[in-house]
């Protein structure tokens, strides 16, 4: 016992065995290479959901209204107005910014601490900063890249990538049982177009009162800094400041980054509307160490159709096991958007080929014509 006993195993309970909601805080801290101080990250996961947001809070504890205003409203989102549980560690700073937090939320909130020294009894939010962290790191080093440029972490875009990463894992990150937290919240999939970090689009701005009776464009360029959390409005930075709209419309590859335009960013999630140069300092971002500049994107060529496999093919010749596609058709489930997996394709056509379905012939078709044509043009090019 004394030389080998392992710790008593914590036990996990599901999500339909919790008769009261349970709601996690945790802080977490990030910080650039070279850089001595640390971002402060407040991050809140909902237990029977999964539903993840996370905020970048200048400091730790209740001393700023507007970290605990935030949280608040991060636990009203979720729906719950009577018994719910607000748990986190025992740190000084995280009881009183639970105390606080109670104060603002309808009656029935009730305090829950784990067992002091076992982080794990905290396993929910321990790991939603794990997938914070992780997908900060994915979205942030893709931007990066991409304009050839290093964001300092005192930069606004820091901020920005903070909530969006909290949104984006609540729309499309899939438990186990194949939904999304955004699923299991509003009962329903997301529909939204989804848009890369940091890239640059058109948007429509709110119409004006006189709108019918202009020449200008109705749609202007902006940066895309994400969506509020559980809708489909886009946060856009354009004009020194960060717009809300609804219609939004990617423009060519190699138009979509721009270093200089998201340096230009001084709008927080916190104020989106920054004064003057002297209140709210332009940060600068500095370069890549190593960058190379990503090649232009090839133009897309004709992609000749192939056979598009209907239920009755697939109930005629059977499903293929692995294959999304065909589980998602068996389900009932929308599948638009979700290719067959290229042996299963493969099979199914085989078997078309085989019944002499003319649809084949006609995808075959396709594809030499476009062969040769592609041959043709390369032909007079050169």
């Amino acid at each position: 016992m004394a030389g080998r006993r392992d710790n008593v195993v914590h036990k996990t309970i599901g999500a339909d065995a919790l008769e009261v909601p349970e709601v996690c805080f945790d802080y977490a801290f990030v910080r650039r290479q070279g850089e001595e101080e640390c971002i402060t990250m407040l991050v809140m996961r909902d237990r029977g959901t999964r539903a993840l947001r996370a905020w970048i809070v200048p400091e730790k504890g209740p001393s700023l209204e507007d970290s605990v205003t935030k949280a608040a409203q991060g636990v009203l989102h979720l729906g719950y107005r009577g018994r719910v549980l607000i748990k986190c560690d025992n740190e000084p700073a995280m009881t009183a910014f639970r105390a606080a937090l109670m104060t603002k939320l309808p009656e029935g909130a009730i305090p829950v601490a784990p067992p002091a020294g076992e982080s794990s009894s905290n396993g929910v939010v321990e790991n939603a900063v794990k997938i914070a962290k992780g997908l900060m790191r994915v979205h942030l080093g893709a931007l990066e890249r991409k304009i050839g440029a290093r964001f300092p972490g005192e930069h606004p875009v820091i901020a920005w990538l903070a909530e969006f990463v909290g949104d984006s894992c609540t729309k499309y990150l899939q438990g186990t049982d194949g939904k999304t937290a955004y699923e299991r919240l509003f009962g329903k999939p997301v529909r939204e177009e989804s848009l890369e970090f940091g890239e640059i689009v058109l948007f429509r701005p709110k119409k004006l009162a006189d709108a019918n009776v202009l020449l200008e464009s109705r749609w202007a360029r902006g940066v895309w800094l994400g969506r509020r959390w559980g809708s489909p409005i886009s946060r856009i930075f354009s004009q020194g400041e960060v717009v809300d709209a609804r219609a939004v419309q990617r423009v060519p590859a190699a138009e979509r980054w721009c270093a200089a335009t998201l340096g230009a960013i001084r709008a927080t999630p916190w104020c989106v509307r920054p004064g003057p140069e002297g209140e709210a300092p332009l940060i600068v971002l500095q370069p890549l160490p190593g960058a190379v500049a990503p090649p232009p994107p090839e133009p897309l060529g004709y992609i000749p159709r192939r056979v598009f496999i209907t239920r009755a093919d697939l109930e005629t010749w059977g499903y293929t096991a692995g294959c999304r596609r065909c589980t998602m058709v068996r389900e009932g489930s929308r599948a638009q958007g979700v290719a067959h997996r290229e042996a299963c394709r493969t099979r199914i056509e085989q078997c078309l080929r085989d019944a002499g379905d003319p649809r084949v012939g006609r995808a075959e078709d396709r594809r030499t014509a476009a062969t040769a044509a592609s041959a043709a043009a390369t032909a007079i090019s050169s």
